[in-house]
């Protein structure tokens, strides 16, 4: 498989510490390369052996195929045991943690797969575009994040929903599956 990571990011994705001017240029870059980061996806999953035909067509029918394309390429590290005891000082000790941290390879898949996600939302409802999240609230989740709006009043953040998943995938917890399910749920928002 052929795959490009993401290497370009203007600013590091600590949103919480950066500026309404800094968290503009992550948008800019965003708009720039979504169609790059499209295409980089699509080369990515059909020169994948069982995945030559995969179509990215925008339709739901497409996520099915996408979501077991992207269980089989989640790839994990193990952290160290002084990373491990970084995080430990900083979660409580009743909030579990893993001793292990996605790849650079599979961080880069979920910003890909929330682009297409988002766009296949954004293709079957004209109502949908791309939008960035900025509240003065620092600490707001979605802040600085490109999200989804036309849902009612919601917004939604494919790229996070894509990062839940893929460790859900890897705690055993779903399948590919939950990237179509996440459509048909939001879907219903539009109806």
């Amino acid at each position: 498989m052929k795959y490009e990571i993401i290497n370009n990011l203007p600013i590091d994705l600590d949103f919480s510490t950066k500026t309404t001017k800094e968290l503009r240029l992550y948008r800019d870059w965003f708009l720039k390369n979504k169609d790059k980061r499209l295409e980089t996806l699509q080369k990515a999953i059909t020169t994948t052996e069982g995945f030559e035909n995969w179509e990215m067509d925008y339709t739901k029918k497409s996520l099915k195929s996408l979501g077991k394309w992207f269980c089989q390429n989640i790839i994990t590290e193990k952290i160290s045991a002084l990373e491990y005891e970084k995080k430990r000082e900083e979660i409580p000790d009743y909030i579990e943690i893993d001793d292990w941290d996605f790849t650079i390879f599979t961080r880069s898949l979920f910003v890909d797969i929330g682009i297409y996600l988002g766009e296949v939302f954004i293709h079957q409802y004209k109502q949908l575009q791309w939008e960035q999240y900025i509240t003065r609230n620092k600490l707001h989740a979605d802040r600085g994040q490109m999200v989804i709006c036309g849902f009612n009043r919601l917004c939604l953040e494919p790229i996070h929903i894509i990062l839940v998943i893929g460790g859900r995938i890897v705690n055993n917890e779903c399948s590919g599956d939950e990237i179509y399910k996440i459509y048909n749920v939001w879907g219903k928002f539009l109806k």
